[in-house]
């Protein structure tokens, strides 16, 4: 079953105000890299395993500023503050890395970093049972 953990930025960080910061993810039982053109095969693909059974898809970084730590994001896309698909294979340990933009961190406060695991069609990823761990990562970070 797929499992992420966001590495980099280390959750509870202080980030200074318009900075560009590192970002790193390993990503564990999945063949990244699958990446369909969403313009053409957005859900159209179904969601495929390579010859041992394991997901092909990719990554995503979703970061949106929240109001607080106890508070639920809005949820709609024009709140995020960067949106990344990781379209590339991930390096022989699984990992992702990219780099978020000085332009993410405009505003002091709380943001809320996450993943989003999806098939190479773009579908959320069908795990095999329903108890598990979860296959996304999100981690809060505070924006001095």
């Amino acid at each position: 079953m797929v499992s992420t953990l966001i590495v980099q930025p280390e959750n509870g960080a202080t980030i200074q105000r318009g900075a560009t910061v590192p970002f790193a993810c390993t990503t564990s039982n999945m063949e990244t890299g699958f990446f369909d053109d969403p313009q053409r095969l957005y859900y159209a693909t179904p969601q495929t395993l390579n010859a041992e059974g394991v997901i092909q898809g990719h990554q995503h970084i979703s970061i949106q500023r929240i109001a607080s730590t106890t508070t639920a994001p809005d949820p709609r896309s024009e709140s995020l503050s960067f949106f990344v698909g990781l379209n590339t294979k991930a390096d022989a340990q699984g990992v992702h890395t990219a780099t978020i933009p000085a332009t993410t961190f405009t505003q002091p406060g709380v943001y809320r970093i996450c993943t989003i695991t999806g098939t190479r069609g773009h579908q959320p990823v069908i795990m095999p049972v329903a108890r598990r761990g979860s296959q996304d990562d999100c981690i809060r970070v505070t924006v001095a």
